[in-house]
């Protein structure tokens, strides 16, 4: 799959990870990606082809729909 999804999770705890597999088994391409790139890489291979891993940076450029999973307490 290539980057063309207009979708991105940014963050894969709990919730980023549960997003991200209804997302694809929605049938939705998407992006993710963690702070440890290892980690979007990882679980990107157990998803499948619909998803793709990348660095922060890259998951925000044009996006129409970015997700923000974070803890900021």
């Amino acid at each position: 799959m290539s980057t063309t999804s207009k979708v991105a999770i940014i963050g894969l705890g709990n919730i980023g990870k549960t997003l991200a597999q209804n997302f694809v088994k929605g049938n939705r391409p998407i992006i993710i990606a963690s702070r440890k790139l290892e980690d979007a890489k990882a679980l990107a291979k157990e998803l499948g082809t619909l998803a793709t891993a990348t660095e922060i940076r890259e998951a925000i450029k044009n996006r129409l729909v970015l997700l923000l999973i974070i803890n900021i307490l």
